[in-house]
């Protein structure tokens, strides 16, 4: 299993695509969202040099992404924040060290990049949920309802 960093938005598409379905039935909520990611956003914030996108691989094939982005927190300048996009490893790759290789090679881009703070967001009561609840503490809890 390896972790790499993608350097370009349309690469990391090609790479993830094909898992964003499975993602999305898996994880959101479809009776209030839509799946249509803005690529062209992804492009822009790469642009700026704020996107980081890392893609674990078996092989040549891709079985789990992290999508995250770099900013200055509003209410604290002085630190630069990265938080997590998404986060997904396919069902079949959850035994292994994927999910945590993922997370350790976000975490060091994000401290390369000048992140002082990561913050990840994960479903209740997922594994995510249950991985970040063992390796780090809950700074907030986010809430979010349909209009």
């Amino acid at each position: 299993m390896m972790v790499d960093r993608i350097f370009s938005v349309a690469y990391a598409r090609s790479l993830i695509e094909p898992l964003l379905e499975a993602h999305f039935r898996e994880v959101g909520n479809t009776k209030v969202y839509e799946l249509a990611p803005d690529w062209d956003k992804y492009d822009a914030i790469d642009d700026e040099n704020n996107l980081r996108v890392l893609c674990a691989f078996d092989g040549v094939n891709c079985v789990g992404y992290s999508v995250n982005f770099l900013t200055p927190h509003v209410h604290y300048v002085r630190q630069r924040i990265c938080y997590n996009d998404v986060l997904f490893v396919a069902k079949e790759y959850r035994t292994g060290s994927a999910g945590g290789r993922l997370i350790k090679a976000t975490t060091d881009s994000a401290r390369q990049a000048g992140a002082t703070v990561m913050q990840w967001h994960a479903k209740p009561n997922t594994a995510l949920d249950q991985l970040l609840s063992k390796r780090m503490p809950i700074f907030e809890h986010a809430y979010a309802q349909s209009l």
